[in-house]
């Protein structure tokens, strides 16, 4: 029996790696204005226009149990195994959706993994989870891993502004107030979306030296497999002296990046970079 990986688009898998992996993205909806819109029909330009307008992160309505239900069936239709990872609970209604979709299918073999992360951190469990299936691994077994091993994956952003985590309310107000919005700031994720947040100097030169340090100070207890970096929607240039100072290592095998979903978009805003790895 195969088995068949599902997450949520605040994963930050974009379609291309989606279809390298065999994963199933599931999409989210952002309030703006007074509707709804998925996240698979929002332009990111759109979205980012209306928080600078309105100084405010649109709320997000999560996948619903009718979409995991579908989704669900589509794939035990066809005899699959599934791991389904969602954002994380305390954040967004994802994983008692999908829970409460698994009990319509009594005999189905799912397995509902709350992640208690977001954004990259989640893309690259789905990630690994899908290399497991390829290599035939059951669902059971997959998901036991998972569980034994989910403190393992960490995620480190940098972005050139906290404007947008500030609208968000995620921003510690110390970091938030007078002119220390012209510094670019380095930031651990931790559950719950939780935010430690620090000032890397006001010039990218210096902001960039300082993340790469940080992030790969101790790089031998890093599992060199892969690493999953993300960029959100403008300056290039600002992602590729990260990508090349990455590459330089000659550490990882592989090196997945991707276009910076909606909810991470709307929370670093331009020019922002999100890294994760698992630790060994």
């Amino acid at each position: 029996m195969n088995v068949k990986i599902i997450t949520d688009s605040i994963s930050d898998i974009s379609q291309d790696v989606a279809d390298m992996y065999d994963i199933e993205v599931l999409p989210i909806d952002f309030l703006i204005g007074e509707t709804y819109v998925s996240a698979k029909n929002l332009d990111v330009n759109e979205m980012v226009s209306w928080i600078k307008d309105n100084k405010s992160t649109p709320a997000i309505k999560g996948v619903s149990t009718e979409a995991y239900t579908k989704a669900f069936e589509k794939h035990i239709n066809k005899g699959m195994e599934i791991i389904c990872f969602t954002a994380g609970s305390t954040i967004v209604s994802n994983y008692d959706c999908a829970c409460h979709a698994s009990t319509r299918f009594p005999n189905a073999n799912i397995h509902i993994i709350d992640t208690h992360q977001l954004s990259t951190s989640i893309g690259i469990m789905a990630i690994k989870a899908a290399e497991m299936a390829k290599n035939n691994e059951s669902a059971n077994a997959i998901a036991i891993r998972f569980e034994r091993s989910m403190d393992k994956f960490k995620q480190y952003g940098l972005a050139d502004s906290v404007e947008f985590l500030q609208y968000s309310g995620y921003c510690p107000r110390i970091v938030s107030i007078g002119n220390v919005l012209n510094y670019k700031y380095e930031f651990a994720v931790y559950e719950n979306q939780s935010f430690d947040v620090k000032k890397v100097g006001n010039t990218m030169d210096k902001a960039m030296a300082s993340y790469f340090r940080d992030i790969f100070r101790d790089i031998h207890s890093i599992d060199p497999k892969r690493i999953f970096m993300v960029h959100t929607y403008s300056d290039e240039d600002y992602f590729a002296e990260l990508y090349r100072r990455v590459l330089g290592l000659d550490y990882f095998e592989e090196i997945i990046v991707c276009n910076a979903s909606h909810h991470t978009t709307s929370l670093y805003g331009g020019s922002g970079i999100s890294v994760a790895y698992q630790l060994k």
